[in-house]
């Protein structure tokens, strides 16, 4: 037997909550006469395309052992199953059991420590300091110029255009 990780894809619609996607997991593992090590509930999430016209959808992350002439069992009943959308099976011989504890969703999903506060959080700030030290956004109303070409040949005219002056304004300048 072989280690296996895989990620179940459920439809969120269809699938009412996370117990409801574990059953079916179990359901799909016991039927390839696999070793459950762990399964539990990823994330739910706006998915990035719509799969089968579903766009949410509820990832089941699940480390198990079979027997390699199994795997390609699995992957058919996950296809026939009306609540999996995808699935995908890896081979993760190369995990030990503690680092399976560690890949676990609730260990990487807790929030960042937050910066300790700096010596002037709480002092209040001059505004030539703060004008001074924030970096300036670029104009976008300011159209970049254009290459014109005139009919003399070699005379280029860098133009920027805008609503306030005219196109009389350009001068020409030479690419010699």
């Amino acid at each position: 037997m072989r280690q296996y990780e895989g990620m179940f894809l459920f439809d969120a619609a269809t699938v009412t909550s996370e117990a409801e996607a574990k059953e079916e997991v179990h359901r799909l593992l016991d039927r390839s006469e696999a070793e459950i090590v762990v399964c539990r509930k990823w994330e739910e999430r706006r998915l990035a395309y719509e799969i089968k016209k579903c766009k949410r959808g509820l990832y089941m992350l699940a480390f198990f052992r079979v027997a390699p002439d199994k795997v390609r069992g699995l992957e058919r009943d996950a296809r026939l199953s009306e609540k999996v959308l995808r699935l995908l099976v890896l081979r993760a011989e190369w995990v030990t059991e503690d680092r399976i504890q560690e890949m676990l969703p609730e260990r990487l999903q807790t929030p960042a420590p937050t910066p300790a506060p700096t010596e002037s959080a709480g002092k209040p700030t001059n505004d030539g300091d703060a004008k001074a030290s924030a970096p300036e956004s670029p104009d976008v109303t300011a159209p970049a110029p254009e290459a014109v070409t005139s009919p003399q040949e070699g005379v280029e005219l860098n133009v920027a255009r805008t609503s306030s002056e005219s196109d009389a304004a350009a001068e020409p300048t030479s690419t010699e």
